[in-house]
């Protein structure tokens, strides 16, 4: 069904299915359809049952996803990888903070950085928060990938950030923050 039904919910419809599988056949599958899909919302949804398997053959099946052309489906990518807490996956998701077609890309990639909760993802976050953009949409993604570090140590941080001057989006965006720690 996910590589043959015309009607594109059926294929989201297969794609769920297949996804709380996990088995190695189901993530080849999977993996195979998103290659081939053309409908960008059947690709987030074969990207998040990419994610809810959760094993390493799907993480690799991620990877491979990355260069997905249209931006609402790499972010979609980006967001599953950020789900497994693997050494590598740092750099893979380094790799799509350089996104120059849409900030909403390196926002979702600083958001999935934070799943991580790793010293060198706390680094990478503050390092974003000096980039300017359009809605502050990257700074507003670095703070939530902050928030997601669960650090009392950044309560300062996420203050500073709630202050008059600030984008609105980022100062809600440092309120959650400072809610979630």
């Amino acid at each position: 069904q996910l590589a043959s039904d015309k009607d594109c919910m059926g294929r989201i419809w297969a794609a769920r299915n297949l996804g709380g599988f996990g088995t190695p056949r189901a993530v080849e599958a999977l993996a195979k359809a998103f290659a081939k899909e053309r409908a960008w919302g059947v690709q987030i949804e074969i990207a998040q049952a990419l994610g809810a398997a959760g094993t390493p053959e799907a993480y690799d099946a991620l990877v491979k996803c990355l260069p997905v052309r249209n931006v609402k489906a790499r972010r979609a990518v980006v967001d599953a990888l950020g789900t497994f807490k693997c050494a590598e996956t740092l750099g893979h998701l380094k790799g799509a903070l350089a996104a120059k077609d849409s900030y909403y890309v390196p926002a979702e990639a600083l958001r999935a950085i934070g799943k991580g909760r790793s010293k060198a993802a706390e680094k990478a976050l503050r390092e974003r928060l000096t980039v300017d953009s359009w809605n502050d949409v990257i700074r507003w993604g670095a703070i939530d990938g902050l928030a997601r570090l669960n650090d009392e140590s950044l309560v300062p941080l996420f203050l500073k950030y709630t202050e008059l001057g600030n984008h609105y989006l980022s100062r809600a965006a440092a309120v959650r923050g400072l809610g979630a720690v």
